[in-house]
């Protein structure tokens, strides 16, 4: 089947837009390729036509050619002299939408053509005086009419006065720029203004006061040095006895003893005395209440496991060799003092000959720590803004002479701060003779390293920083 060529041909722009996704139909697409046919067809007969009737160059800007553009984009303006006189010469007949007729040169106009059908041509010499009253309501001087002038013979009554008169009535008279003076308590004038000021200042009837002949007692302010009495008051003050009554079978400053040493049956004690005496009742009540916590109150000879959790705080007494366990290794254990503490650590303390020894019942998991001797020991005040401070985390020092010894129990460092100088773990240690750096193995099985510098307790370098529990101890000399 051949495509339809149009005669003539037909240029069209509705063709159907083809894509991946246009369902293949041939019919449908023969259709397309005809209108492209078509147009191609159209196109071709347009650039035939247009070179058949294309200009020559030397058909422009000549006679019966084309005009052309100039350099400034207009079109030049070309008279050819050579036929000029070829031009017809205008006549009436050659002239289009003139009027039909045309008046004479010499002509006149009524009034009424121009606008002036009101107006007298009478010239002004010639009009009579009475023409202004004949000519209506004419107001002529200041919107007045004759009638509301006097006559030109006119005259005045007694109540007007010659010049002779008002001069002399003005005579006695004040000139307008005078001036008045204020009045004075012994001369007349007018207020001041400072005196108009006073006036308005007073309130209306300020001078129609009438004192009262009495007045409440509400009204009266009262103050120290001025009060009023009630009669119960009164009453009360008539019941006293008077200043200088006196008394009979009553206690005289004989009858006091001021101590605590005096045996008389017939005396009494100063208040000074009874004061001390409740004083130290009120000590003896408050030590047995505390006695129970209190690690200075004596519970007697202790025997046996010391590793128990029950001991009540208080100080004992060790008897004989052999009468206690898991005492203090390397001593003999016998005829010493035991100090159980009421902490949340279960600290314990035994002296004997040869000093001080401790542990506490801490760590993770929890457990009895080795029997420690110090001169003195304490602990390391934790900053927690860098440790995750838990129930077991504790760092304390024992001190043995000039060497401290500092053990450090679930250090927690949280991540981000194991490098030098940017934590401190804690402080509180005594002073280091010079920096100190000791190595832990860490929770992630690192070595984590510690630096003691003066009294503080540092991370120093670890590497990548993270978070690591360290435990152990270490010793350094102090100052």
């Amino acid at each position: 089947m051949a495509f339809e060529i149009k005669d003539p041909p037909e240029f069209t722009t509705d063709v159907e837009q083809w894509t991946r996704e246009t369902d293949a139909d041939g019919a449908q697409m023969a259709l397309v390729i005809e209108k492209l046919l078509n147009n191609e067809v159209f196109l071709k007969a347009l650039i035939e036509r247009l070179d058949g009737n294309a200009l020559k160059v030397g058909e422009k800007g000549s006679s019966g050619g084309v005009a052309s553009l100039g350099t400034d984009g207009r079109l030049e303006q070309r008279v050819d002299y050579a036929n000029i006189d070829d031009v017809p010469d205008p006549t009436w007949g050659n002239i289009t939408d003139k009027p039909s007729g045309y008046p004479p040169s010499s002509h006149t106009h009524a009034k009424s053509e121009v606008g002036l059908s009101k107006v007298d041509n009478t010239a002004d010499s010639d009009k009579r005086v009475a023409y202004a009253a004949s000519a209506g309501d004419a107001d002529t001087v200041d919107g007045k009419n004759a009638s509301a002038f006097a006559a030109a013979s006119h005259s005045h009554d007694d109540r007007y006065y010659t010049e002779t008169e008002v001069d002399n009535k003005l005579s006695g008279k004040s000139d307008t720029g005078h001036t008045h003076s204020a009045a004075t308590q012994s001369a007349q004038g007018l207020m001041s203004a400072a005196d108009k000021k006073k006036l308005d200042g007073v309130a209306a009837s300020a001078n129609n006061y009438t004192h009262p002949s009495s007045h409440s007692a509400s009204m009266i302010n009262q103050d120290t040095s001025h009060r009023f009495v009630t009669d119960t008051e009164k009453n009360t003050w008539n019941g006293k006895a008077a200043g200088n009554h006196s008394h009979s079978g009553m206690l005289t400053t004989s009858d006091l003893v001021d101590n605590c040493t005096s045996t008389a049956t017939n005396k009494a004690p100063t208040a000074k005395q009874a004061k001390l005496l409740m004083d130290k009742y009120n000590q003896l009540n408050s030590d047995k209440v505390a006695k129970s916590e209190n690690p200075l109150y004596f519970r007697g000879t202790i025997t046996g496991n010391l590793n128990r959790l029950d001991i009540s705080p208080g100080y004992y007494v060790i008897g004989a060799s052999g009468t206690i366990s898991n005492g203090v290794v390397g001593t003999t254990d016998s005829y010493c003092l035991f100090i159980q503490f009421g902490d949340s650590y279960k600290t314990q303390m035994i002296i004997d000959g040869s000093g001080t020894h401790t542990r506490s019942y801490i760590g993770s998991p929890v457990t009895w720590t080795a029997w420690t001797w110090a001169a003195s020991s304490g602990y390391a005040s934790i900053n927690t803004t860098y440790v995750t401070k838990v129930s077991t985390t504790e760092v304390r020092w024992f001190k043995m002479g000039n060497v401290v010894l500092v053990n450090l129990y679930d250090i927690n460092l949280k991540a981000g701060y194991s490098t030098d100088n940017v934590a401190v773990i804690a402080t509180g240690f005594p002073r280091a003779a010079t920096s100190c750096v000791s190595a832990f193995p860490a929770s992630d099985g690192s070595q984590f390293r510690t630096m003691l510098d003066g009294s503080t307790l540092k991370p120093w370098f670890n590497g990548t920083s993270k978070a690591v529990s360290i435990n152990g101890s270490f010793m350094y000399i102090s100052i």
